[in-house]
């Protein structure tokens, strides 16, 4: 259960990562804990009491307010933005995708994971950037033969390819260094945020069991 709120709580950030950069005070790895640390709250009390946090009747998620200011896209740091500007230029003009570049799902050149975050200032973002570019296909064949990607067809203006919730959870937590704990805390560490995940899972299944 952990695991898929952690999953549903980063799933928006996914899908939008322009906003996290927006007048560049959050980093996507503070994105990434504070959602996390959110969906793990499971009474209403505990999650009105922090003020990241707010009870939507259901779960617990990002308060209102951060929520705005993250969808706040009129101030991206120029410098990220450069920064897919050149990729998107270098990469689009290549035919073999050689180099800083590779194939996407569709077959175009995009920027490799490591060439993202050596030009973005933030290293999760870049990922994140990487993983979406990845996706970037018009058709859902091309789609689906990527195990990285899946077709979405929920989206009110029109089906998309779209980064795996899992796969992109897994990567934030990653790269992050973030260890979900036991106890719904989140810290940083040098583990694999993979294991702590499964670590959790186990933990909470054995309580379920005896």
């Amino acid at each position: 259960m952990k695991k898929v709120l952690i999953t549903i709580a980063l799933a928006g950030l996914a899908m939008h990562p322009e906003n996290v950069l927006a007048g560049g005070s959050m980093s996507m790895c503070d994105a990434t804990k504070i959602a996390a640390e959110c969906s793990l709250i499971s009474s209403s009390a505990a999650c009105s009491a922090d003020a990241n946090c707010e009870w939507d009747g259901s779960v617990c998620s990002l308060s209102s307010s951060l929520a705005t200011g993250l969808v706040d896209i009129d101030n991206p740091t120029s410098g990220d933005l450069s920064a897919v500007i050149t990729i998107a230029s270098t990469c689009g003009a290549q035919s073999s995708c050689t180099g800083n570049c590779e194939t996407s799902a569709g077959g175009t050149c995009i920027g490799t994971m490591a060439y993202y975050k050596s030009l973005m200032t933030d290293d999760a973002m870049g990922v994140n950037f990487y993983l979406q570019g990845k996706c970037s296909v018009t058709g859902e064949s091309d789609c689906v033969a990527v195990s990285d990607c899946e077709w979405d067809a929920t989206q009110t203006l029109g089906s998309i390819c779209k980064v795996k919730d899992l796969v992109m959870q897994m990567a934030m937590l990653d790269e992050c260094n973030f260890v979900v704990n036991g106890d719904g805390t989140v810290t940083k560490s040098a583990a694999s945020a993979t294991t702590s995940i499964i670590a959790v899972l186990t933990s909470t299944v054995a309580a379920f069991l005896f």
